[in-house]
């Protein structure tokens, strides 16, 4: 990403354009944000209440030439996301995945051009990688509630070691049953008098 002063300086003009934002709201942002300690551009625009949620995400399409998500749209339940990545690596990068389509996973992030980010994405799964961009404490708060929410989920390994077990289980109990059973005709014989009356 550029620095954040010719990021904010860019992505202000395109707010401007979009007249989403004043001019005179942008200079006097722009000097707050360059005193401000290491908040993003787009979160300080969020907090200081002056650009929508939708507004700044439809700058930073334009400003990173992809689609923009909005995460509060998303229920990112699905417990198969959530494995395909670590957690920490997710938060080192603020992306999250959010849709598989196919052969296709959607990754939202704080910032596309992170190539690094895709790099060490696709070296974990063999989906063709989509970027979209998104708000990053949103993103942050998304993984987060994932992993929290997914923490009680079994391993895959464990899981497969589950079903076997259970499978065991249900074959023992079968056979227990065929062995109380009257099963051939040698135990018929042999048995006669057991399963059969008198005349």
């Amino acid at each position: 990403m550029e620095k954040r002063e010719q990021f904010a300086e860019r992505l202000s003009a395109i707010l401007i354009k979009n007249k989403d934002l004043s001019v005179k709201d942008a200079i006097r942002l722009r000097e707050d944000f360059n005193n401000r300690g290491k908040d993003t551009f787009d979160y300080f625009l969020l907090t200081e209440g002056l650009v929508s949620k939708q507004g700044l995400l439809t700058a930073l399409s334009e400003y990173f030439e992809v689609p923009a998500i909005d995460l509060t749209d998303y229920e990112l339940t699905d417990p198969i996301l959530s494995r395909l990545f670590p957690r920490e690596l997710l938060l080192q990068h603020c992306c999250i995945p959010v849709e598989v389509d196919e052969d296709e996973l959607l990754v939202v992030t704080a910032d596309p051009t992170n190539e690094e980010m895709v790099a060490e994405l696709a070296t974990l799964v063999s989906y063709d990688i989509q970027l979209a961009v998104g708000l990053k404490q949103q993103i942050i708060d998304e993984i987060r509630d994932m992993y929290d929410g997914s923490a009680t989920l079994e391993d895959p390994e464990d899981m497969d070691l589950r079903v076997e077990r259970k499978v065991a289980q249900e074959e023992h109990e079968k056979l227990e049953k065929d062995e109380e059973a009257p099963g051939d005709a040698e135990d018929l014989v042999n048995n006669k008098d057991k399963y059969f009356t008198k005349l």
